[in-house]
């Protein structure tokens, strides 16, 4: 309906509609659809913008930040609000993996700057876990290709554990994502 009344000419009529319909859209999806036509149709990019910026509070996991970060990027190359839904992703990262992906998408929108390494190193501080931080590690190595920070954040995650079943477990993550046969030793000990 409001595709029709911009095609139609009848633009205010269609930004009210736009409008009603981002206020029942419940997924960034939605938001991102909506944002996307106002900014096609009714050449409006800071309505198109402020819709956008709802879909943020719509998104449960890393993968739909994600996808709003490349849709911000692409579609109204807004860098900024992208690197704030990639750092918002961190804080519903349950895995190394999931961190893993959140970088990578990081590196792709953004490969010319440490975006991706400042979000390791915000997840970093947020880790209260030598578990944790060693999937934090293990997902720098993978996403970063970065050995020598890894190994880092493996011999930090190795001073927070203190019990022997936590610090095999450590010791396995290590084992499969870097090369490193001091560090290993002195995790087994």
């Amino acid at each position: 309906l409001a595709e029709s009344a911009a095609e139609g000419g009848l633009k205010d009529q269609a930004k009210e509609i736009f409008l009603q319909a981002a206020e029942k859209a419940k997924k960034a999806a939605e938001h991102l659809s909506i944002a996307g036509k106002i900014n096609s149709l009714l050449c409006d990019p800071d309505l198109a913008a402020e819709i956008s910026s709802k879909a943020k509070k719509s998104c449960k996991t890393p993968a739909e930040f994600i996808d709003l970060a490349k849709a911000l990027v692409s579609n109204f190359d807004d860098a900024d609000q992208a690197k704030e839904v990639l750092g918002a992703a961190l804080e519903v990262c349950q895995s190394g993996d999931d961190f893993t992906l959140v970088t990578q998408s990081a590196q792709e929108l953004f490969p010319d700057g440490d975006v991706a390494m400042s979000l390791f190193e915000s997840a970093k501080a947020q880790a209260d876990d030598g578990l944790k931080l060693g999937n934090l590690a293990k997902a720098a190595v993978t996403g970063l290709g970065d050995e020598e920070f890894g190994k880092k954040m493996f011999a930090q995650a190795k001073d927070m554990l203190e019990d022997g079943d936590s610090l095999m477990k450590l010791g396995a993550i290590i084992k499969e994502s870097v090369d490193d046969k001091p560090l290993l030793a002195d995790t087994y000990k």
